[in-house]
């Protein structure tokens, strides 16, 4: 929830400081979590029908699956964090302007 309410937050103070192409970025990276969580979520329930029913080497495979998975929402934070920071240099400047 902390998550989401930044990245809306961050989305609206994009906009108002009329930057719409960045604006879009924080909802955007937020729905890929959503994704992320989901597809890791169903292939972590589906792996213990998988070890049972076929061999335990695919198993195997499919939890690499889950850790690519996660790097990319490791790669999603990182995105989030040069948004923030980005963000904050421009806040900066406009303070300095002002």
């Amino acid at each position: 929830i902390s998550l989401m309410s930044t990245m809306a937050f961050q989305a609206k103070l994009l906009g108002f400081m009329r930057l719409s192409l960045e604006a879009s970025q924080a909802i955007t990276n937020f729905g890929f979590y959503f994704l992320y969580f989901f597809i890791t979520f169903i292939l972590f329930v589906a792996n213990a029908y998988i070890y049972y029913y076929l061999h335990y080497l695919v198993g195997y495979i499919i939890l690499l699956g889950v850790d690519a998975l996660f790097a990319m929402a490791v790669r999603s934070v990182i995105a989030q964090i040069q948004l923030t920071l980005k963000l904050n240099r421009a806040i900066q400047a406009y303070i300095r302007e002002a």
